[in-house]
């Protein structure tokens, strides 16, 4: 858990004593004025503005809670001008040190990069 945050360079939540729990209520809570609307236009503006700001999608590879394989169908699928770039584009992985269990891949079509 440290090797990823440490990987991710957010190792300030390990000094703030944060920790990551999934489905946890303060976040809903948060956020629950927000439930049902959609990020696809916010996303396709980001995506397409001309000055191309980077943006990352991540999804932990042994996370549950997340759809890493709709969140992947999501980006094949989006309409934005770089499409086919996201589309052909190559996927890699590594490990982290020896343990094939901290395998994990990316895949980076201009802006936008993904990591799981």
């Amino acid at each position: 858990y440290i090797n990823v945050l440490i990987s991710i360079h957010a190792e300030k939540s390990i000094e703030a004593g944060q920790r990551y729990e999934e489905c946890a209520d303060p976040p809903y809570d948060a956020l629950e004025d927000q439930d049902g609307i959609g990020v696809v236009d916010e996303v396709l503006r980001i995506l397409n503005h001309p000055l191309k700001p980077r943006l990352l999608f991540f999804n932990g590879i042994d996370d549950l809670i997340c759809n890493h394989a709709g969140n992947e169908r999501f980006l094949d699928n989006l309409p934005w001008i770089y499409a086919q770039n996201w589309l052909l584009s190559e996927r890699y992985s590594w490990l982290v040190g020896d343990d094939p269990e901290d395998s994990s891949s990316s895949k980076q079509g201009s802006p936008a990069g993904y990591v799981k």
